[in-house]
């Protein structure tokens, strides 16, 4: 006869699992583009969790009993993941600032990637798990940068279009001042 902490153990995973299924059934019935990040998310969230049930299929063990803080871990990035889902959704539909939007959305680029990264540390030993957590901090970071520096570029290009309304180019504007032709500059204009 099992001690009863490992059938509560056991039966806690079974419906960590239960629940890891029906989120990813209910991001499929949205008919979610196979490109969406929910889609990726779901798809990797399900491939990860059968690996870790034919993993401790055959044990007395389950990921919360040799794993307990990375599990937490998991179902908290997964639990926020949900909550940023539902908040973007709401603010998306409402006359809300974009800018919320955006924030739930990298909300939830880093909370996947933390559950991705923990569900997945679970398949390493103990002394490799941080790097996944390194790499997935530094791919959310790279995301975040590029989408600065996207802004950025956008903001020095609408200023530089503001200010060369009527300018002449560059080679024409120093030919005209080397010369002193005053009116090849107002001509243009």
């Amino acid at each position: 006869m099992e001690p009863l902490y490992l059938r509560l153990w056991k039966n806690l995973f079974q419906r960590a699992q239960h629940l890891f299924i029906l989120l990813i059934t209910y991001l499929l019935q949205e008919q979610l583009p196979p490109n969406s990040c929910h889609t990726i998310l779901s798809f990797i969230v399900a491939v990860l969790t059968s690996f870790l049930a034919v993993k401790y299929a055959g044990k007395v063990t389950s990921p919360f009993e040799t794993h307990p803080k990375t599990m937490q871990f998991a179902i908290g990035s997964l639990l926020v993941y949900c909550l940023a889902y539902g908040a973007q959704q709401k603010f998306s539909t409402a006359l809300h600032s974009p800018v919320y939007v955006n924030a739930f959305c990298r909300c939830m680029e880093l909370c996947g990637s933390l559950l991705v990264a923990s569900l997945a540390s679970l398949f390493f030993p103990d002394s490799v798990q941080w790097m996944f957590f390194v790499l997935c901090t530094i791919f959310w970071m790279g995301g975040l940068l590029y989408t600065l520096l996207q802004m950025l570029w956008k903001w020095i290009h609408q200023v530089g279009e503001t200010e060369q309304v009527g300018a002449l180019p560059i080679q024409e504007r120093v030919l005209a001042e080397i010369n002193g032709d005053e009116e090849t500059t107002f001509s243009a204009n």
